[in-house]
């Protein structure tokens, strides 16, 4: 896809027609706020997998799913998945579910006890934390800061200090990860490992962002180590977020090894993951065998998206911070450099409640990815250029407004 071809429509995005399609993105807030924060992209489905739920939608039926269309399913999502990131995915070891979320919850309540802890990397998405939380585990925490690049990272010798005191059973890793973007380096996968391996800690790594790389270097899947990894990890994806298909209800739980899977088969009764819906497999299959162009012409686009998106923030708005993700099309805003914005101490107005109430756009707020992050908020670009420009103008006029106070 080149700068100026638009054959798929990312240019063109309608938000009239996102609030007729009942889009919680767009329905959440009232019609004059810019919605720029759940994790969907607001572009049409890409052409194969229309005309896929179109054939089957012809049909007039809504039955259980053909076994047959599981299978193919899961055939074509190992082959695929293992050709892109060599984890070895097997389709006798793959569970399915409806969205990641369900995953981690089931994850960590079969594959830890009351007593255990869970390791986590954050910022993060909020329902890491949830699913630890709520299963009744206790978190560990591990709180990364920024480079001096802006790149936010793990520092190795506090996290090795932590681990060895509080011996979590689990590591819940998001990658790449969501919010700061980061594309986690070789060397850094390789560190996590090393230690899973020292303190026999199993790992979850979420992969859902995989095939949506900005940035030169490769994705590298956690699993696609090594075979001593893989045999102690459970990678989950699902073609929901790089195929926009989220309200379709398919993701894969992907066990590295046998006793994985006899460990969580044994730990949930057959049926607790319930049922995925013949539309979800029919889209998937279609998104995994024929929409690698269209998902190749958004990864473009978003690129351009990113990068327009921080160059008129470094012209207009200096005073704030943002992190260019190297993968997702989730950007990490620090506001803590604007007047009046006082560092998160858990008491203050968050800059997005700010936001959303005085510059009338909608980001998640800083806070909800860990405490004392109140200054920081997450934007989706996943839009269309015109949108991302008048995100830009929308925190522009607020941030002057500040500085005029």
């Amino acid at each position: 896809m080149s700068a100026n071809d638009d054959s798929y429509g990312f240019d063109h995005v309608d938000p009239v027609n996102l609030r007729a399609a009942r889009s919680a993105k767009w329905l959440k807030h009232d019609a004059d706020v810019l919605p720029a924060w759940v994790a969907d992209m607001d572009f049409a489905l890409a052409p194969p997998i229309r005309a896929a739920l179109d054939e089957f939608n012809a049909q007039g039926v809504h039955g259980y799913p053909d076994p047959r269309i599981t299978d193919t399913f899961l055939d074509t999502f190992c082959e695929r998945t293992n050709r892109h990131f060599g984890i070895d995915a097997r389709p006798d070891r793959v569970k399915l579910c409806t969205d990641i979320v369900q995953a981690l919850y089931a994850l960590v309540f079969a594959l830890t006890g009351p007593d255990d802890s869970v390791l986590l990397l954050t910022p993060l998405y909020p329902p890491f934390a949830a699913s630890v939380s709520l299963n009744r585990r206790r978190v560990v925490e591990h709180r990364m800061s920024p480079d001096s690049a802006g790149a936010w990272r793990f520092d190795r010798e506090k996290l090795r200090a932590q681990i060895r005191s509080q011996r979590p059973r689990m590591l819940l890793l998001c990658s790449p990860h969501n919010p700061v973007g980061r594309l986690w380096e070789r060397d850094e996968l390789e560190f996590l490992g090393l230690l899973a391996l020292e303190f026999d800690m199993l790992v979850v790594a979420d992969e859902i962002h995989a095939d949506l790389v900005l940035s030169d270097h490769p994705m590298i899947a956690f699993a696609g180590i090594s075979e001593e990894l893989r045999n102690r990890t459970v990678t989950v994806t699902s073609a929901n977020k790089p195929f926009n298909l989220a309200g379709l209800k398919v993701a894969q739980i992907c066990c590295g090894s046998s006793r994985l899977l006899d460990r969580l088969n044994l730990a949930l009764p057959g049926k607790l993951l319930g049922a995925v819906p013949t539309a979800g497999l029919l889209a998937s299959t279609a998104a995994y065998q024929e929409g690698q162009p269209w998902l190749d012409a958004v990864c473009t686009y978003l690129r351009s998206n990113v990068a327009a998106f921080a160059s008129a923030m470094a012209a207009r708005a200096p005073s704030v911070r943002v992190v260019s993700p190297e993968a997702t099309y989730l950007s990490w805003l620090d506001f803590s450099a604007v007047p009046g914005i006082a560092p998160g101490d858990g008491k203050a107005v968050s800059a997005g409640e700010r936001l959303l109430n005085e510059a009338r756009v909608a980001f998640n707020e800083g806070q909800t990815f860990g405490d004392g992050l109140e200054a920081f908020s997450r934007v989706n670009l996943a839009t269309s250029r015109a949108i991302v420009l008048e995100i830009v103008d929308r925190i522009v006029l607020w941030v002057d407004a500040q500085s005029a106070h």
